[in-house]
């Protein structure tokens, strides 16, 4: 059943890559997106078995967001979300983590220069090919350089936005803790610290029994 961080987790999503889609986190579907994300966040009562008609009472969530929440219900996903994880996969996805890489451009060194991810946008980086599109330059090339430095996007120490990590984090918790024989799952570790980037998410469990904690995890 999709309950409340399910279904943000669920616009956020559509809306990030939205914002690829359409080049512009502007775009009336990005702020569409959003618009609902605001309001199923302030809305008091449970949302898990809403209907249509009471989805769409709560502000900022038109028919076309409520058919969606209703189809993450029934099956688990959405079939818009899809096509666009398909069309724009996570490695590509994190390139516009890298201040300076909005959608359009991400989308040109994608379409001029075949970069799809982090180590084909590195290449290019070595062989100063982005200076060959217009509107970038040597001292592009040497931000988006310093960028992926201070982000630690390379390598195995890459590091998450506390903003992207905090919901996940905060969804897992709240699963854990509901299942039977958990008396508490808190987020720790650098979440808990509030630090700006995080490397992993670590949550602990108080349980009478372990082996269905960890089945349970295996099972998410």
């Amino acid at each position: 059943m999709a309950g409340r961080s399910e279904v943000i987790r669920m616009l956020s999503e559509l809306a990030r890559l939205t914002t690829l889609e359409e080049g512009s986190p502007q775009a009336f579907r990005v702020r569409a997106y959003e618009r609902a994300i605001a309001g199923i966040e302030s809305y008091p009562g449970d949302i898990s078995e809403l209907s249509k008609k009471e989805l769409v009472e709560i502000p900022g969530v038109g028919d076309s967001t409520a058919e969606k929440i209703l189809e993450l219900r029934r099956t688990g996903t959405v079939a818009k979300l899809e096509e666009l994880r398909k069309k724009y996969p996570p490695a590509f996805v994190e390139l516009t983590r890298i201040p300076g890489l909005g959608p359009k451009t991400v989308k040109r060194l994608r379409s001029e220069l075949g970069v799809e991810d982090l180590e084909s946008l590195q290449a290019a980086l070595d062989a100063h090919r982005l200076r060959e599109l217009p509107g970038l330059g040597e001292k592009s090339e040497e931000k988006i350089r310093r960028a992926i430095e201070r982000l630690g996007l390379h390598g195995k120490d890459r590091r998450t936005p506390l903003a992207e990590a905090l919901p996940l984090a905060e969804m897992l918790a709240a699963r854990l803790g509901s299942l039977e024989g958990v008396k508490a799952a808190v987020p720790c570790g650098s979440i808990r610290r509030f630090v700006e980037t995080v490397g992993d998410i670590d949550i602990v469990v108080s349980a009478r029994d372990g082996e269905v904690v960890r089945d349970a995890v295996l099972a998410f």
